[in-house]
């Protein structure tokens, strides 16, 4: 043991001591020395000495659930509303906790007040409810806790400590004793965030108006459509240079069309929650089960984004949730301020892009997605619902996509993830296969990689020409082009994929083709910014088939590792001739 040590554990009683403070009794409560604390008691040291944070004997007899120990120190005169520096934790939040019905009625019945609140205004009843006692639930309400309490953070109920936790026993009680299942925590109007391409905050006044392609054509907007536009990183490639040149949302970069939109980072609104929402966001299937049986209302909608608890299943994974509460009369096309609705949501949260947070996955659901869309559609969700705006929730800033989903459908949204299946189903039972986004974007634009990113972008398994030749065979137009000049033709040249731009030509597309940013097809296929993949056989398919070249790859791909016919090689250096030797001399690494 060091010198230092010795010092300190010799001074620490001593400043203990001369402080007034003995933490004996505490100290065996906390060890759960039962003969000690009796002892103690005997020798009359103070039963509410508190140690440093607060905590005193009988907290630690509750946190512990020794209800013998509790009643020795109730006996002797122990404070049961003392409580903690941090928190204004009591012995009762302790045994409440613990969902002891015991612990909890010994120390209301000394006194302890059933709806005494923690610091930030929890209350005793909210715990237990967390716990899932029933038990311990039943006997705060017996002694007249406040079923419609809310703690102070948030606006929460006890009702939905317990749904959120999946507390279905707490959720009987609770329904049984008068709780609301109506009722909403507070819900605040949060100041948007948002971002362009590079990360720069735009300001809110900058939200794009209704319809890319009028801002396109305005050259004041600086705003329109959401993602980074495969030509961002340089001004158009026709007549340019191959350096990098202005940024994505610089206007210069595309001709001052104004392509971007803001990208939204976080919500709109926080809170105005019901129980139920709260159960079906953490796909908690025996508290959503409870809270129907007991009256709970399946289609109210959250006071600040107004999404409904069956959409707010859907949307977090939980598709077993999401076809029980359409199963008890959910509305199947009941949409949230963003405009998601459930068919949409059930075709993206499949399909979820990879992002740098954990997003939802659906392989252990009983339900399938395609089951639920069935039994969705079956229920007679519009199949051709829209999109209201890009889903926040999916990327944040990790967004690679240059494509704006406002305005899509379902199967816009699996031609996206080029998922043959939903496209098949959605059309079986009446979708219009060539609805466009707002942006002008096709589900053949969107299947052929219009807006792909790689990293993120997530597929169906398998070859995306199925897909492709889906769209085409339903009437989509192989010449379409979005409110940027964008073809399925770029798309295909962007992934690289060479049997779809054969395919596209032989179905009429035009190889010729501009963006209004200046970019061919070869261009699209050479590492058009800085994210993009160069693919050089498909730049050289392209040429053959009359793609004009700028040569102008602007991937980081060719800044690391430049293709072969861009190196600019000096020329080889000259090895000199090996030294002269003298006759009968031993020459380098020869024997004689």
């Amino acid at each position: 043991m060091s010198v230092k040590s010795v010092i300190l554990g010799l001074c620490i009683p001593a400043l203990l001591s001369a402080a007034g403070t003995d933490t004996r009794l505490a100290d065996a409560a906390m060890r759960g020395d039962k003969d000690g604390v009796r002892s103690l008691l005997k020798q009359k040291v103070d039963v509410n000495a508190s140690q440093g944070d607060g905590a005193t004997a009988l907290h630690w007899a509750a946190f512990q659930d020794d209800l013998e120990m509790a009643k020795l120190l109730l006996a002797a005169g122990a404070d049961v509303k003392a409580a903690t520096r941090e928190g204004a934790i009591t012995p009762l939040f302790m045994a409440c906790t613990n969902g002891s019905a015991a612990m909890v009625e010994a120390l209301l019945k000394a006194g302890a007040d059933a709806n005494s609140t923690k610091s930030n205004g929890t209350t005793a009843l909210m715990i237990a409810a967390a716990s899932g006692s029933a038990d311990a639930v039943k006997v705060l309400l017996d002694h007249g806790a406040d079923l419609k309490a809310r703690e102070t953070a948030h606006g929460q109920t006890a009702l939905m400590f317990a749904a959120a936790l999946n507390r279905a026993e707490a959720i009987k009680i609770l329904m049984q004793r008068g709780a609301d299942a109506g009722v909403t925590s507070s819900v605040a109007k949060l100041e948007r965030v948002v971002f362009d391409v590079d990360g720069n905050v735009v300001p809110t006044s900058a939200t794009p108006a209704a319809g890319a392609a009028k801002a396109a054509d305005a050259n004041e907007q600086k705003v329109a459509t959401s993602g980074e536009n495969p030509s961002s990183d340089t001004t158009p490639a026709a007549g340019r240079g191959a350096g990098r040149g202005a940024r994505a949302g610089d206007p210069a970069a595309n001709g001052g069309s104004g392509q971007y939109a803001p990208r939204q980072v976080g919500p709109s609104y926080m809170g105005g929650m019901t129980a139920l929402l709260y159960a079906a966001r953490d796909g908690q299937l025996d508290a959503v089960r409870e809270l129907v049986a007991a009256g709970a209302d399946v289609n109210q909608v959250s006071t600040g984004d107004k999404i409904s608890p069956m959409v707010m299943a859907i949307v977090n994974g939980h598709l077993d949730a999401g076809k029980f509460l359409l199963d008890h009369g959910a509305d199947p096309n009941l949409a949230s301020e963003t405009g998601i609705s459930a068919l949409y949501a059930t075709v993206d949260v499949q399909w979820a892009p990879h992002a740098w947070f954990p997003q939802p996955i659906t392989d252990q659901e009983q339900v399938t997605y395609l089951d639920l869309m069935k039994a969705l559609l079956a229920h007679g969700a519009n199949v051709n619902a829209r999109l209201g705006k890009k889903i926040w929730f999916r990327s944040f800033t990790h967004d690679v996509t240059w494509i704006d989903p406002a305005g899509a459908t379902a199967f816009w949204r699996a031609a996206q993830s080029t998922d043959l299946a939903a496209m098949q189903l959605l059309v079986e039972h009446g979708a219009d296969p060539k609805i466009a986004s707002t942006s002008g974007d096709s589900p053949l634009m969107a299947a052929a990689g219009i807006g792909w990113g790689a990293n993120f972008t997530t597929n169906a398994p398998g070859s995306p020409m199925p897909a492709v030749r889906y769209c085409v065979e339903l009437g989509n137009d192989v010449n379409a082009v979005d409110a940027r000049g964008y073809t399925a033709l770029h798309g295909a040249a962007y992934i690289g994929n060479n049997e779809m731009v054969n395919f596209l030509v032989e179905k009429g597309a035009r190889v010729d083709v501009r963006t209004k940013a200046g970019d061919t097809v070869a261009d699209l296929a050479n590492g058009p910014n800085r994210f993009g993949i160069p693919h050089p056989e498909t730049v050289a398919l392209l040429e053959k088939l009359g793609s004009a070249n700028s040569h102008n790859c602007r991937s980081d791909q060719c800044l690391v590792a430049p293709r072969e016919d861009t190196i600019r090689r000096a020329p080889a250096p000259v090895t000199p001739p090996p030294p002269a030797t003298k006759p009968g001399t031993k020459e380098p690494g020869k024997g004689q």
